[in-house]
């Protein structure tokens, strides 16, 4: 009577297996981040499935504050298949820009024509402006980048910032609980450039939700700044 039961035990064991693991789960063959400042960022994923495909969803989210609390969702149009290219563009033109030092998080939830959800493995990218080459200085829970001017510059700007937030401890009698970052471009053209809009003049921008900044300034201009 042994047999039989052992052949029943297996066959279970089978049946969970299939029950719990994805039938013919797509293969990822491209999951990447292009990184296009100040323009925005361009999510590329390719699969390739067993199964139609019918339904992609991009989930992601910043290291930023928010009131909504929980992570963005992006549902990408296209015509069901088994082999998909697609991409979404976050375009920061018209969403508001994303600055230098913030990192943004992904990840792809897959349907499939028989109702199977697979999740992609999670991905991370550093937003920042590729379009120059950044010194920086990270330290005591400021970092300072910038790239017109050499080190002494960025010592004098990480001098600034650390007094800087120092008279607004003293000041206010608050503690700062998170680090600062602070993106330093030569000219205010530069920042307006940068950010996308056509202010005629700028003193810099603080991004309160993800303890950012972006100023101009440059040597000759530390008492500015």
């Amino acid at each position: 009577m042994s047999h039989p039961l052992a052949i029943l035990q297996v066959l279970l064991i089978f049946l969970i297996n299939q029950a719990v693991l994805p039938v013919n789960s797509p293969q990822v063959i491209v999951d990447e981040v292009e990184l296009n400042f100040p323009e925005g960022l361009v999510f590329h994923l390719e699969i390739a499935s067993g199964v139609v495909v019918e339904r992609v969803t991009l989930v992601y989210s910043s290291n930023g504050r928010s009131c909504q609390p929980g992570k963005a969702r992006k549902d990408l149009d296209f015509t069901p298949a088994k082999d998909l290219q697609l991409e979404w563009e976050w375009d920061f033109t018209h969403n508001g820009t994303i600055p230098p030092g913030v990192i943004v998080e992904w990840q792809w939830e897959i349907t499939d024509s028989l109702g199977n959800v697979t999740l992609t493995e999670p991905g991370a990218i550093l937003v920042q402006d590729q379009r120059h080459d950044w010194q920086q200085i990270s330290r005591d829970g400021i970092t300072i980048q910038w790239y017109a001017a050499g080190d002494a510059f960025g010592n004098d700007l990480y001098a600034i910032a650390f007094d800087g937030r120092q008279h607004v401890i003293d000041l206010l009698g608050i503690e700062f609980e998170e680090d600062v970052w602070i993106t330093v471009y030569p000219s205010p053209d530069d920042v307006r450039d940068a950010l996308k809009f056509n202010t005629q003049w700028t003193g810099g921008i603080a991004f309160t939700d993800h303890n950012a900044m972006i100023v101009p300034g440059a040597p000759g201009q530390e008492d500015w700044l």
